[in-house]
């Protein structure tokens, strides 16, 4: 199976590659490479017709296109080793991700010598967060205002009663850099919360800090909007895993980066156009927003704005433990969560989940201030045997993720009730103690093979 990534850290000064492809998404990754200093080793761009018969010595064959499954297929059929194939995905379609956010400001980036630090002048980011309406806005009369609730150091007012509940969480955190990152985020006043943006932006992806995927793993992608995340999930499952994308609005929003990913692997991912809330049954939904992010059930008796007329239909929802039983699922390897704020409602339902299939959990918790503790505790309080994480994808208080992984040891316990102990002593485990054993040429062929009608 060949190798994946979704950051630049683990391509060093001296990864030795080529760079397959001729759209636009791999023009902006070769852009980023030079611009990162990762070229001495580069030995420039491949298509289909200048592969074949190649001796690629010890470099490898970057793939970073939105066609990326047909290319790896292309490219094995050619007899390229699946080691020397490395997929890049790209979060298009991710305002906050490296490929949305810097796709304009690379000019402006100052790089080391040495590849591993990088800065930009502070205007640049604050002219580009007031073209997102995020963080710096401007005003009428042509001036630009911060909006101070974007950080958290300017809610200290809701959090003052609250800090034994941070600390509690802050103690709860597995790593010390969660730790750290947690309480951090709780003082940085908006310079060191976009500068630590700044600096990591090219380090790591929102959803997969912390999560390991395997082939035929089966993942619960909860709210889709764009779809920034499908093409890495689905690179990391394969034809034999599943992606179930819940979300109201299906997939009418995806990127264009996505949307070959999609139709390539038809059967992988599934569309479930229905809501998740706390109950089973029937809901009104508003559809709004842009790319339908503002989206949200109908709560009977609010005394929110009204919604107009034709933007709200009855959907059937589930709760979380619920629609699993309705699929009929076997395993569940990954829950991954951003519903504008309703991850408080579902709670209950991961837990059930967690506690029957072990799975990996990655979600949202900055919608609400009270969320930032809320959230983490409830877990804390109810999942045993799990490590807790935390990461952080925006320049503001967004876009942060509480990761929550099974034990390894446990993961091994649980895997050796319902597998014989032989498959589990003769294949070689990853991190989570799931069964990754090698594949041989034929199996790589057949997992990379299109999909026919």
């Amino acid at each position: 199976m060949p190798n994946q990534l979704n950051n630049f850290k683990s391509i060093k000064q001296d990864y030795p590659y080529y760079i397959f492809g001729s759209d636009i998404y791999t023009d902006n990754i070769e852009k980023i490479l030079h611009t990162l200093k990762r070229t001495k080793r580069y030995a420039g761009r491949l298509n289909r017709s200048t592969v074949r018969g190649l001796s690629l010595g010890d470099h490898v064959i970057l793939v970073a296109s939105a066609t990326w499954a047909e290319d790896v297929a292309f490219l094995l059929a050619s007899g390229i080793a699946d080691q020397q194939i490395v997929v890049f995905f790209s979060q298009v379609g991710d305002p906050w991700g490296f490929y949305d956010f810097m796709n304009d400001l690379l000019d402006h980036l100052d790089v080391s010598e040495d590849g591993q630090s990088w800065c930009i002048p502070f205007e640049w980011i604050r002219d580009k967060l007031v073209k997102l309406q995020s963080v710096f806005f401007k005003s009428a009369d042509g001036s630009i205002m911060m909006d101070a609730t974007c950080f958290h150091s300017n809610l200290a007012h809701h959090m003052g009663e609250h800090m034994s509940k941070l600390f509690t969480v802050a103690n709860g955190f597995s790593d010390e850099k969660s730790r750290r990152l947690y309480i951090d985020l709780m003082r940085w006043d908006h310079v060191h919360k976009i500068d630590y943006f700044v600096k990591e932006i090219f380090n790591k992806s929102q959803y997969f800090e912390y999560v390991n995927l395997c082939n035929g793993d089966v993942v619960f992608n909860c709210g889709v909007a764009t779809g920034p995340e499908i093409p890495a999930l689905i690179g990391m499952v394969g034809v034999e895993g599943r992606v179930h994308c819940i979300d109201p609005n299906g997939l009418k929003y995806l990127d264009d980066y996505v949307k070959p990913t999609v139709e390539y692997f038809k059967d992988s991912v599934i569309t479930h156009e229905v809501a998740l809330m706390n109950y089973t049954g029937k809901t009104q939904f508003l559809f709004s927003g842009e790319t339908g992010d503002s989206s949200r059930a109908v709560v009977e008796g609010s005394q929110n704005e009204q919604p107009q007329s034709g933007n709200v239909v009855t959907l059937p929802c589930f709760t979380m433990d619920d629609f699993a039983e309705k699929l009929g699922l076997d395993r569940l390897d990954l829950i991954k969560m951003d519903l504008e704020g309703e991850e408080f409602h579902l709670m209950e339902g991961i837990v059930s989940l967690c506690n029957t299939f072990r799975c990996q959990v990655a979600i949202t918790i900055y919608h609400k201030v009270t969320h930032y503790w809320d959230i983490p505790l409830f877990f804390m309080e109810r999942l045993d045997r799990y490590s807790f994480h935390l990461g952080s994808y925006s320049a503001g208080r967004f876009e942060i993720v509480l990761y929550m992984i099974p034990n390894r040891d446990e993961t091994v316990k649980f895997l050796s009730d319902t597998v014989p102990d032989t498959v589990l002593t003769s294949r070689k485990r990853d991190r989570l103690g799931r069964n990754c054993a090698p594949m041989d040429v034929n199996i790589i062929q057949n997992r990379w093979k299109k999909l026919e009608d």
